[in-house]
């Protein structure tokens, strides 16, 4: 590709950006990506959700982005009990068989315990009777790369809604990048109306297990960026992708921990986050509140700190999720509910033992999922590269502490039988997930099964950190192919390339 220049033809370029969940907030502007795009003469316009109350935090460092609203409008005005429930039905099929119906040609064992999640959740409702008939399609799905295809079209000729304005006439955009190929309902809508208008389209995946669980594409935009060769083959196995129309090619999001500094050394990052320079600094990263419950763990981690179990004088800081801070709606499941309950328990740990803190999510708004800021991202990156060993389930987290080469606990316990209720699976049994089973493979961290092996390894660690060393280091090239920090420099560069070239072969 050529390098990216200031010309006359790229003064009229015109990039739609569309993210409608914060992870692709995170990905898009708090890199080096719309930075570059804008440097070089192309203007950008962002299609986010909630735009007004997350215009501060996006816009502080990008102040010529312009951002528009992801609003999205009922798919038609027509009413009625009989249309209504028709349209229920369509749209609990085609989101059922997404994820139940992608090829068994790659590892979906990610969908396997998702279809039997739904089948428990779908099995207390009114449309119960219709788990049958969708369990014999999603076996079929599975078998049949001919079935995909009408499945294919079946979903992209169903309707949806639609956005509350017509961008492509406003801004008339030369490309529309997305963060997934229509995975999200913002993003299925923008890429089937670009098709539409014959305008170019590719998504820039952001999340490193969404080609392993999120199931079948529900629009297909011209070309695909994956983070690794691994993610390119999952879309060509299990989603009949073509292989031609995918390009690899690294992590913008990881970056920074590559390429600057934290604002803080060690010492001042300890102390400010009232934790004592003296002893070893344990982080156990939370996973995501609908998987498998942290309590257990952290109650066992802290009790080892409390009873000085350590090999050196330690403490434990317990990062929360971003999901922890999930505002439950009147239909929440167990787990929505329990979410408020951990957090309470974190907290009180954390005032009974002194050497046990609490590091939470920095969010730009709670109108957006997960809408993190800037700063909290160099929050993580400090709390990453200063600590001592880190601990998580089998959590993205577990790469991002490679790449800053600090040790890794990967901690396979289940929680008590209380917190069991409403969570997606046990994580014993999801030790084939993808993601996990590489982790595991690579030798990356010590995989700890009980609460023994957990102490032992951290013990482990402290006393031989660069254990491992080489292993976290190649885990992380096999992941994210490049770990040179220029990440978002090339996918800059990509895109303006797409936006700017006749052709997207």
């Amino acid at each position: 590709m050529n390098s990216i220049n200031k010309n006359n033809k790229e003064d009229s370029i015109t990039v739609l950006i569309v993210t409608s969940v914060g992870t692709g907030l995170r990905y898009f502007f708090h890199t080096g990506i719309i930075a570059n795009l804008i440097k070089s003469g192309i203007k950008v316009v962002a299609l986010v959700p909630n735009s007004n109350k997350v215009e501060n935090d996006l816009k502080l460092s990008l102040p010529s982005v312009q951002l528009s609203d992801l609003s999205m409008c009922q798919h038609t005005s027509k009413s009625g009990w009989l249309y209504s429930t028709l349209v229920t039905i369509m749209e609990s099929t085609v989101q059922y068989l997404r994820m139940a119906g992608v090829s068994n040609k790659m590892n979906r064992s990610v969908f396997r315990d998702v279809q039997t999640h739904q089948n428990r959740q779908w099995n207390h409702t009114k449309f119960r009777f219709l788990l049958p008939i969708w369990n014999l399609l999603a076996s079929i799905l599975q078998r049949s790369q001919i079935s995909r295809q009408i499945f294919r079209k079946f979903a992209s000729a169903r309707p949806i809604k639609s956005l509350g304005y017509d961008p492509f006439t406003q801004y008339r955009p030369s490309l529309v990048v997305t963060n997934s190929p229509g995975w999200w309902p913002g993003e299925e809508v923008i890429i089937r109306e670009a098709s539409k208008r014959g305008v170019p389209s590719t998504a820039i995946l952001v999340g490193w297990d969404h080609t392993a669980s999120q199931g079948l594409p529900l629009a297909m935009p011209d070309r695909i960026r994956t983070w690794s060769e691994i993610q390119k083959n999952e879309l060509v196995d299990g989603c009949d992708v073509s292989a031609k129309s995918i390009d690899v090619g690294g992590v913008a999001y990881f970056d920074h921990y590559k390429k600057s500094e934290p604002p803080m050394s060690c010492k001042e990052y300890l102390v400010q986050n009232g934790l004592d320079p003296s002893k070893k600094l344990i982080s156990f990263g939370c996973t995501f509140v609908g998987i498998s419950s942290n309590v257990g763990i952290v109650q066992a981690l802290a009790q080892a700190i409390a009873q000085d179990k350590f090999n050196h004088p330690s403490q434990l800081l317990i990062r929360l999720h971003p999901s922890h801070f999930k505002k439950p709606r009147n239909d929440s499941i167990e787990s929505d509910l329990q979410t408020l309950k951990e957090v309470e328990i974190y907290k009180d740990i954390a005032r009974s033992i002194p050497d046990v803190h609490i590091n939470t999510p920095d969010f730009s708004t709670d109108a957006v999922a997960n809408a993190t800021t800037k700063n909290d991202m160099i929050n993580v990156s400090s709390l990453l590269k200063y600590s001592d060993v880190f601990v998580t389930l089998f959590s993205t987290m577990v790469l991002e502490a490679a790449l800053n080469d600090t040790p890794i606990v990967s901690v396979a316990i289940d929680p008590p039988s209380e917190w069991k209720e409403g969570r997606l699976m046990s994580i014993m049994d999801a030790l084939d997930w993808p993601t996990h089973e590489r982790i595991v493979d690579s030798n990356t961290s010590i995989v700890a099964m009980n609460y023994d092996e957990m102490i032992k390894g951290i013990n482990t660690y402290v006393d031989n950190p660069k254990l491992h060393s080489k292993q976290r280091r190649d885990f992380a090239i096999q992941e994210c192919t490049y770990i040179d920090g220029n990440s978002a420099d090339r996918i800059a560069q990509y895109i303006s390339d797409l936006a700017t070239s006749n052709s997207l072969t």
